[in-house]
């Protein structure tokens, strides 16, 4: 059995260490991922604790300079495809896939559907399941999750002026997977060029992913 995490240190410290049952898994592998530009990951729990200002909230606005919440999160998904940094977290947790004996295998990051929704839809893509039941996966997190979207909201009332600006971060949304998809076409052709040139996965890794999760 094996944990992965993509929480970067200080996501861990605002949101908490991972509760882990006794005993914990044999092996828990951390790969921190965030992009330092856009760090999206820490703005909601910025947010709701108090630790970040009010110019947080407006990077949000759609008439800011960065294009606003949207526009962020779809250049957070191309960098997904794009970054050195991302594409040695994914090719590290892909290899761990076609480890047998990381099975069990749970990854995971804050809010559970950007860094683990792109893995996600690479590994059932990498499986041959098609693009629409792939969009329809991720999607489903939207009404898993809808408590804790709520509570976020309401939590945030005290210190948001507007809660609305943390949709776009807190939802799963069609147009951020297309973004990224979008981009593995534009920058490597198509997704095998992707996991092979971008991921740098060779036939015997990408065959032992297939092995190891398809009956």
């Amino acid at each position: 059995a094996c944990l992965v995490d993509f929480r970067h240190p200080h996501e861990v410290e605002l949101t908490g260490v991972d509760r882990l049952p006794e005993p914990p898994p044999p092996r828990l592998v951390r790969l921190p991922l965030f992009n330092t530009e856009h760090d999206v990951f820490t703005a909601v729990s910025a947010l709701i604790t108090g630790r970040a200002g009010p110019e947080v909230a407006d990077v949000l606005r759609d008439d800011h300079a960065s294009g606003g919440a949207v526009v962020v999160m779809r250049e957070l998904y191309r960098w997904f495809v794009t970054a050195p940094v991302a594409q040695q977290a994914f090719a590290s947790a892909l290899r761990l896939v076609a480890a047998a004996d990381a099975l069990p295998l749970l990854f995971h990051c804050t809010a559970g559907k950007d860094r683990t929704g792109w893995l996600a839809a690479v590994i059932q893509s990498a499986l041959g399941v098609v693009r629409g039941a792939v969009v329809e996966d991720y999607l489903r997190t939207n009404d898993l999750n809808a408590e804790g979207t709520r509570h976020v909201l309401a939590s945030a009332r005290d210190r948001v002026d507007d809660p609305a600006l943390l949709l776009p971060l807190l939802e799963a949304r069609p147009d951020y997977l297309e973004a990224a998809f979008a981009e593995v076409d534009r920058s490597f052709g198509d997704l095998d060029g992707y996991l092979r040139a971008g991921l740098g996965l060779d036939d015997a890794e990408l065959a032992a992913v297939r092995t190891t999760l398809l009956t």
